[in-house]
């Protein structure tokens, strides 16, 4: 997912002439069907879905979820 928004980023600032994606990208990148993928001549394109445009593999996320955590607000402790 920081590929996506980190592209986004970098195509909004003038100067910005590289883009670093890791390869291998199996290995790299996680929770998205279908992450950033250099084309033959290495350029990266930006998702044209609406925000992002990442499609975020909910699924996979649930199938690797080890644990789930969650903070719990004590009613005493109004404010905090």
């Amino acid at each position: 997912m920081n590929n996506v928004a980190q592209l986004h980023v970098a195509m909004a600032l003038k100067n910005t002439e590289f883009f670093e994606v890791l390869l291998p990208g199996g290995a790299q990148k996680y929770s998205l069907i279908d992450d950033i993928e250099p084309d033959a001549e290495g350029y990266a394109h930006a998702p044209t879905e609406p925000g992002l445009g990442a499609k975020i593999d909910f699924d996979l996320i649930e199938r690797k979820r080890i644990a789930v955590l969650s903070c719990l607000r004590n009613p005493s402790n109004q404010g905090n």
